[in-house]
């Protein structure tokens, strides 16, 4: 199977090349390249928010893995990190996806977190929706 992973670097991602690459073609697409690349792997340096590029990597892909892991903190103020995380999370993910249902992607995993909103005090969670109200 042709498998794309996101956020190749991230810690859960090289998890899953680990377990998948001896029985898989993976293709990885990251900012910054990992340290090996096993076998049976390509890898494409981009952001998940650059169209064209993402609209090449999903060409011939099976099954699409975004990891929806943070990137490291690339910017100077806290205010950048968060509008980066938020567009990488948000804009990154709605390209990924289109691209991947326009390239005929029939598997989808999707992994994610909330720790990108931990900052904004206004941030309600899944598991305080069903809490009694005061």
């Amino acid at each position: 199977m042709n498998i794309l992973i996101t956020d190749a670097t991230s810690p859960l991602a090289q998890t899953i090349i680990t377990d998948l690459s001896p029985d898989h073609h993976l293709r990885l697409l990251d900012t910054t390249q990992p340290p090996t690349l096993p076998e049976n792997t390509e890898f494409i340096q981009a952001s998940p928010t650059d169209t064209d590029t993402v609209w090449k990597a999903v060409r011939d892909i099976d099954a699409l893995i975004l990891t929806g892991e943070p990137p490291p903190n690339q910017s100077n103020t806290p205010l950048e990190h968060q509008e980066t995380l938020l567009d990488q999370a948000i804009r990154g993910t709605h390209i990924l996806c289109h691209a991947a249902v326009e390239a005929g992607v029939k598997r989808f995993v999707y992994g994610s977190t909330l720790e990108i909103f931990s900052s904004y005090p206004d941030t309600v969670y899944i598991s305080e929706l069903h809490k009694p109200l005061p």
